[in-house]
């Protein structure tokens, strides 16, 4: 595949940061097995035109939906310098953070909705920001996107050795990690006094991990009475996978996996 026809935004964002999408597919392949996929190695299996899946989410799919966040967002909305220093760095799992954040403002903006990405809490320098700022009948909804990763295996010697309980810990204590890292200050005595703010919480990273125990059919149980009561203005913990569009598309959209509220 043409990276430079197939992806211009892309392309332009990385020339005028003195490359290219085929100068990175050039680059050497990360050497160890388990490291995540960056920007460099999803270029380089697009250009080899390698495996490309028709429903999960693959380096097809990670490329198509940086590409069509740049081409919905102009440069006002969403600054190229600071989206190029997300995506650009291959030691991190950034890459794909940046992608699931793309893939959730795409899925708001598609849907009709008022929606800003990178919006800073206040007008105050060095302000923490949202990933997303979603605007609903006058209401706004600070929202902030995470990756979970599996705190121990979930598979061993062939078996699921976590239980339906582990993972809804697991996605508890992420959200409130999140949640206590990204808001709680700025919730409390800050900016967002009397807001309401959600943690988007995606299984990206290792879905491979996730997938056998969701597939069990065990239903998962309700959020700790903590996550909610300890957490003021939190409104939404929505834990999901992204799946291909569909209809020929690789553009990644969100799959519920579940949404907590507080009861």
């Amino acid at each position: 595949m043409d990276l430079t026809q197939a992806f211009p935004n892309l392309e332009a964002v990385a020339q005028a940061n003195g490359t290219s999408l085929p100068k990175l597919a050039s680059l050497p392949l990360p050497t160890d097995p388990d490291a995540l996929l960056n920007l460099a190695a999803s270029c380089w299996w697009v250009e080899s035109n390698r495996t490309r899946s028709n429903d999960v989410a693959d380096p097809y799919g990670y490329l198509a939906t940086l590409e069509a966040f740049l081409s919905s967002f102009a440069p006002s909305e969403l600054p190229r310098n600071k989206f190029w220093t997300k995506v650009k760095n291959p030691n991190d799992g950034a890459f794909l953070d940046t992608v699931a954040e793309a893939a959730c403002s795409l899925h708001f903006r598609h849907g009709g909705q008022q929606i800003r990405v990178e919006a800073p809490f206040s007008a105050a320098s060095g302000s923490k920001d949202a990933d997303i700022l979603l605007t609903i009948d006058g209401n706004d909804y600070w929202l902030d996107v995470i990756c979970i990763l599996p705190q121990r295996p979930v598979i061993e010697g062939g078996f699921v050795v976590q239980t339906s309980s582990d993972l809804a810990h697991l996605f508890s204590r992420s959200i409130q990690s999140k949640y206590d890292k990204k808001f709680r200050d700025a919730v409390a005595n800050g900016p967002l006094q009397g807001k309401n703010v959600g943690v988007l919480a995606c299984i990206l990273k290792y879905e491979v991990s996730f997938v056998p125990l969701l597939a069990t059919g065990q239903p998962l149980p309700p959020p700790p009475p903590h996550l909610f009561a300890n957490s003021p203005g939190l409104l939404l913990g929505w834990v999901h996978s992204f799946r291909k569009q569909g209809t020929g598309s690789d553009l990644l959209v969100p799959n519920s996996v579940l949404k907590w509220t507080p009861t």
